[in-house]
This record gives structure tokens, C-alpha cells and sequence, in this order.
């Protein structure tokens, strides 16, 4: 499996903050299938905890952020784009997160982000549901289930699960 972190990790000072996601984004365009799942489901987990936070704080969560609202929402829409034009599972519900977070943020964009999905990246994610998703119930909810990637590890490690609405 390829490594997650940005090629200029270990780069002191540390270049400047668009500069670091412009090139993770590059990276996550040639890495592996398997690192590639790591890093969505990585990154569908941050979008959550942040949706969650600005529910609970509000907008002032975003100064945390060394870019602020309008950077975290731009890298988390690449990193959407990204995630679907290479057939990520989780690039969906990343995708309704971002949107959840844009709309929390009072963001003027904060549409329907799937809907800015072109007509390829939709294909993508849909034939990934029909061909690898395998779905389980519960709570009148559908949930995807993208198994794990490493064949070695036991049944269940490494899986990463997400609602399918």
C-alpha cells in the first residue's frame, strides 16, 4: 500500500498551505486503489467530526483553519472531485458532507454538491455501488459496505461502511 502523506511531508519550513493540498491532490491522483480507500475514508471521517463541531459551535469553527471557511470547503470539493473521478466509494457521502458543511458554514455556494459531479464521475460512483457495494440494513437506513482491500487481514479490519441514501 502507498503512503497517505503529502510528497513534501518531511519539507521544513512546510511550504505554504494551498501549495501542500495542491500537491496531495496530485498524489492522491497516482496512488494505489487501496491507499486511495484509506485516504476517502480518512477524509470522510474529518468531514464528519467538522460538520459535527460547526453543529455544536457554528461558524466560528472555521478559525481553526489556516484557509478559513472558504479554503476547507475548497480542498474538501477537490478532494470530492478527486475521490469520483477515480471511483472511490466514499466520494458520495464525502460529497453530502461537504454539502451538510457548506450549508452549516453559511457558505453562498452550498448547493447540491453531487449535482456538480459531471455525467462520468456519477457513472463511476454508480457502477462501484452495483459492483463492489454490498449492501446491509438496518434502521430503515441502506448501508454500503466497500470491503476490505487487504486480502490478508482478517474479515472486517479495514472495511469502511457509509450510509447509501
Amino acid at each position: 500500500m502507498g503512503c497517505l502523506l503529502s510528497p513534501d511531508a518531511d519539507t521544513l519550513p512546510k511550504p505554504p498551505w494551498g501549495a501542500r493540498k495542491e500537491a496531495y491532490l496530485h498524489h492522491l491522483r497516482e496512488v494505489d486503489e487501496a491507499t486511495l480507500l484509506v485516504s476517502a475514508c480518512d477524509k470522510l471521517h474529518n468531514a464528519r467530526a467538522i460538520v459535527a463541531d460547526v453543529r455544536a459551535l457554528g461558524p466560528a469553527v472555521f478559525q481553526r483553519f489556516k484557509a478559513g471557511r472558504d479554503g476547507t470547503l475548497w480542498y474538501y470539493r477537490e478532494l470530492v472531485r478527486t475521490f469520483a473521478a477515480r471511483g472511490a466509494a466514499p466520494a458520495r457521502e464525502l460529497a453530502l458532507a461537504l454539502e451538510d458543511m457548506g450549508r452549516l458554514a453559511g457558505a453562498p455556494d452550498a448547493s447540491p454538491l453531487l449535482a456538480s459531479l459531471d455525467t462520468r464521475q456519477k457513472a463511476l460512483l454508480a457502477t462501484y455501488l452495483r459492483t463492489r457495494g454490498g449492501i446491509a440494513g438496518g434502521a430503515g437506513r441502506r448501508w454500503a459496505r466497500f470491503g476490505n482491500p487487504f486480502r490478508d487481514a482478517p474479515a472486517g479490519a479495514g472495511d469502511c461502511w457509509f450510509v447509501n441514501g
